[in-house]
């Protein structure tokens, strides 16, 4: 792509071909969209976990992984965790992880641990929402589930996440005084500190019915 760019330079600047000073940034433009797509398709890379493991047999992996991201907890907490090795080996890729409700980590923490991959569930009723499809979009392609015996903890990373969730935790006990009601503190945590986990689902209807639930998602 650079060698495009640099020839597009020089038939504009020098030759004045517009044509074909037209054909060569439409080229670039064509190589820059297939670069960020193949940047962003995490299977394409060989050390990815897909490419190293069969997700629909059972087998039992050991993995190194770390916590990315704290979803709002359903009937189990659950996080997105980034594969840091696999079997041993260097890999990466993103999993859903399921915990109980009694077990929970903080961003970066990272743990070992044995288990095996599962699928995502694709939905099983007409019109139901594709979760399936919502996580691959998102590069995760596998969960994984954790009990109080499976995993070890191991010393915590230090990423822009980490920091990003301290600075989060941080101003949340700076509000901690105010006489805020829970309502309002949730749409201030979604809004400013881009954290859903606490909004209800009446709240996240009442927004729906409002037509601007997509604010929640920004």
């Amino acid at each position: 792509m650079g060698v495009v760019f640099v020839l597009t330079v020089i038939f504009h600047l020098f030759f004045k071909y517009i044509f074909l000073t037209d054909w060569l940034v439409g080229l670039m433009v064509f190589c820059l969209g297939y670069s960020l797509a193949m940047t962003h398709n995490h299977k394409a890379y060989n050390q990815h976990y897909t490419n190293q493991s069969i997700i629909e047999i059972v087998k039992y992996d050991t993995l190194v992984i770390r916590i990315r991201e704290i979803q709002k907890p359903t009937w189990s907490n659950r996080y997105i965790v980034d594969i840091e090795q696999y079997n041993s080996k260097t890999s990466f890729g993103k999993l859903m992880m399921y915990t109980p409700l009694e077990i929970s980590f903080n961003v970066d923490d990272r743990l070992l641990t044995i288990v095996d991959f599962r699928a995502i569930d694709k939905p099983r009723n007409p019109y139901q929402f594709n979760y399936h499809n919502y996580l691959k979009h998102r590069n995760v392609y596998a969960s994984i589930s954790l009990t109080d015996t499976n995993f070890k903890r191991l010393s915590s990373a230090n990423t822009i996440y980490g920091y990003a969730d301290k600075v989060r935790q941080y101003v949340m006990e700076l509000m901690c005084p105010w006489d805020i009601n829970h309502t309002a503190m949730s749409i201030f945590e979604a809004l400013v500190l881009g954290q859903r986990q606490d909004i209800s689902d009446d709240l996240k209807d009442t927004f729906e019915r409002a037509g601007v639930v997509h604010i929640l998602a920004i």
